[in-house]
């Protein structure tokens, strides 16, 4: 009788597990290109990111300390809005992961302080994409799909536009800063009741002539309102990296290839077998990493842990693309 009960609630266990999906931590960053401490502790959290690429960067700059900020200067109402919203205004370089604020230290996070939020299960997914709508205006569409139980239904969408990489000699000696914030595409409170439900988000942004065009990501992530803890985040594609037709099926997404996310090995749906020749797996530079001929079983294991698109084409039909986790 023991051993039933024990069976029925490894298989109720293995259920929830399938209909959850990998939750991608967010680091938002509070620093200053002003700020010589954020200068020299700042390559040790670059580099621990380095080592976690699906782990998603925002920074923020905030106008207290260093008012001078060329950053903060561009939008300091929405900087500081978000750092007020931690209750770290005026101290920089800090560090919060998926809405928990890292106490003071040294480095400004540790490898501990990222390890506790990795390989968490979320109750949500998030697709984010970006689509050219005329010459100068772009589309950034958010779909937000509740696919298990969660205990709270007082949430918040963001969604944010950064600055993949600014090349920029600022007076802290920095060169080169990366996902710097430019401004808040939508904030506003969300309600996905039941498990199934979804919502698109659609907003628009017209370049500005301070902004690199090419480097421009869209971060979307949903958050408790009590608790401030981030639920599940995703970025969007660097605008020239993928045609606009991406994702435009969410359930395929996922199901194109599986398991998703993988370390070892993947499996392409049976049905494409016989209509694509090639995969190419395309990292978030948008380059082509790994080329190879379909088949029903492909390794992965020379992979570096990240995100990909992977593009299947053939003679026959228009190419596919699809997201996918190397973990």
């Amino acid at each position: 009788m023991k051993k039933t009960v024990y069976l029925i609630l490894l298989a109720l266990m293995s259920m929830r597990l399938h209909a959850q999906t990998n939750q991608r931590s967010i680091v938002e960053h509070f620093t200053n290109s002003w700020c010589s401490v954020c200068a020299s502790k700042n390559p040790a959290l670059y580099s621990l990111l380095d080592q976690h690429q699906d782990v998603i960067h925002i920074a923020y700059h905030p106008s207290r300390p260093y008012p001078g900020c060329i950053f903060s200067m561009h939008n300091m109402a929405e900087n500081d809005a978000r750092t007020n919203f931690y209750g770290i205004y005026g101290s920089t370089p800090r560090v919060v992961v998926n809405g928990s604020v890292i106490p003071i230290q040294s480095p400004t996070i540790k490898p501990t302080d990222l390890d506790a939020h990795l390989g968490l299960y979320s109750a949500f997914r998030i697709n984010v994409m970006q689509e050219r709508d005329g010459i100068d205006s772009i589309n950034v569409k958010t779909t937000i799909s509740k696919i298990d139980t969660n205990p709270s239904n007082m949430l918040d969408l963001y969604v944010q536009l950064a600055e993949k990489k600014i090349n920029y000699a600022s007076p802290n000696g920095e060169s080169v800063h990366h996902d710097v914030f430019r401004a808040s595409l939508y904030f506003g409170s969300i309600s996905l009741m039941n498990m199934g439900d979804s919502l698109t988000i659609n907003r628009k942004y017209a370049y500005h002539p301070d902004w690199e065009k090419d480097e421009m990501i869209a971060i979307s992530f949903i958050q408790d309102q009590a608790t401030k803890v981030i639920l599940q985040a995703e970025e969007s594609n660097l605008l020239e990296d993928l045609p606009a037709t991406i994702f435009e099926n969410e359930e395929n997404d996922f199901m194109l290839v599986y398991p998703n996310p993988a370390s070892h090995f993947i499996y392409l749906k049976p049905e494409l077998l016989n209509g694509y020749e090639n995969i190419a797996f395309i990292n978030t530079q948008g380059e082509i990493v790994l080329n190879s001929q379909v088949n029903d079983r492909l390794n992965i294991e020379t992979l570096s842990r990240g995100v990909y698109i992977l593009k299947l084409s053939g003679e026959l039909n228009k190419p596919i693309y699809t997201k996918f986790i190397k973990q």
